[in-house]
């Protein structure tokens, strides 16, 4: 065993996962990736300053940067509102990510952004893992509309994305992108956007926000009142970066098939089920010992009940094959012997 894996093995049983939870093994290139650590306490809104490595790109725009020490429902009650359980610690930012006001003409597209440096630059040809958390906010008191959309993405750059247009949007490629169609509306939980990307090298700075045409951006409108002013938040928590060779591997689902079941009619272990979570597609086939097929199904909530052609099968062992999709795109098949008894 090299040293190099040495010391991964003995991080990952001693240390605390990064961030609480992390894919990343024991390496994170992003600076205060829970935005924990801070100068000034924040006490109010555009402070997104006070947190140690992160900032903003647009003169004009109030990127919002919320931590329990500041958030005072009694001293600034619209502060208040905009308290969140993060999803780590104590500290989350906030961001307007698509806005249009409706009492202003001609009007003009607001969009907010968040930016942070990285420990090192990237190194080219590499194969980089990154992940991060948001939430929607659906409660935006300065418009009549407020929506939910699935445009929110990561962007790296060598450079640090300045504009001197104090509110233009960024129009951008982001490596990590929530997947087009996943819109993010649940306001009661973290929802994490997650991906792998090849670097080109040299990239030390990331951006954050809705880099998309509005035409290309899909929408859940909370509440909608037509020409009316449109907005939509989110609150970011949580990121890590780190090289693909550094992410703990997922755990493996768990199949179970009982390997035995009595379809005597007690209410008790009467079906043969395929048990597992997550599953997206299921092939499940049973054959006797002759290798005639006696069941087949498509469904994760269809089981064999004994029967063939509607008649009892005779107690026997029978041999089951069992092919599954998972959520994730990853598959699995397998094969085995159930004993059929009443």
């Amino acid at each position: 065993m090299n040293l190099k894996v040495l010391i991964r093995i003995i991080a990952f049983a001693f240390a605390i996962p990064l961030n609480g939870t992390c894919q990343c093994f024991t390496i994170n290139f992003i600076n205060n990736p829970g935005l924990e650590d801070f100068t000034c306490c924040p006490t109010d809104y555009s402070m997104i300053s006070c947190a140690d490595y992160w900032t903003q790109p647009l003169p004009s725009s109030s990127s919002d940067y919320f931590n329990t020490c500041g958030i005072n429902a009694v001293v600034n009650p619209t502060a208040g509102l905009f308290f969140q359980y993060a999803h780590f610690g104590n500290g989350y930012a906030g961001i307007c990510c698509d806005y249009y006001p409706g009492d202003v003409t001609p009007t003009f597209q607001y969009r907010e952004y968040l930016q942070a440096v990285l420990s090192e630059s990237l190194i080219a040809g590499q194969c980089y893992y990154c992940e991060f958390w948001v939430r929607p906010f659906n409660n935006f008191g300065m418009a009549e509309t407020f929506s939910a959309i699935d445009d929110i993405g990561i962007f790296f750059s060598d450079t640090l994305i300045k504009t001197g247009h104090p509110t233009e949007p960024l129009f951008l490629t982001a490596q990590i992108k929530n997947p087009s169609g996943r819109i993010i509306s649940d306001t009661t939980a973290w929802t994490q956007i997650n991906g792998n990307f090849m670097a080109e090298g040299g990239e030390k700075f990331l951006t954050i926000g809705t880099f998309g045409a509005d035409s290309t951006i899909n929408r859940f409108y909370y509440h909608y009142i037509q020409g009316y002013s449109n907005a939509v938040y989110y609150f970011f928590d949580n990121f890590s970066l780190c090289p693909c060779d550094d992410t703990i591997p997922p755990k493996p689902e768990i199949v179970y098939v009982p390997d035995i079941f009595s379809p005597n009619g007690d209410g008790n272990n009467d079906v043969l089920y395929v048990r597992s979570l997550h599953i997206k597609e299921l092939g499940f086939s049973v054959y006797n010992r002759w290798g005639e097929k006696v069941f087949e199904s498509q469904s994760k909530n269809e089981g064999w009940d004994g029967n063939y052609k509607g008649r009892p099968c005779s107690p026997d062992v029978y041999v089951y094959h069992v092919a599954i999709v998972f959520e994730d795109g990853t598959e699995e098949s397998r094969k085995g012997n159930v004993t059929l008894v009443r």
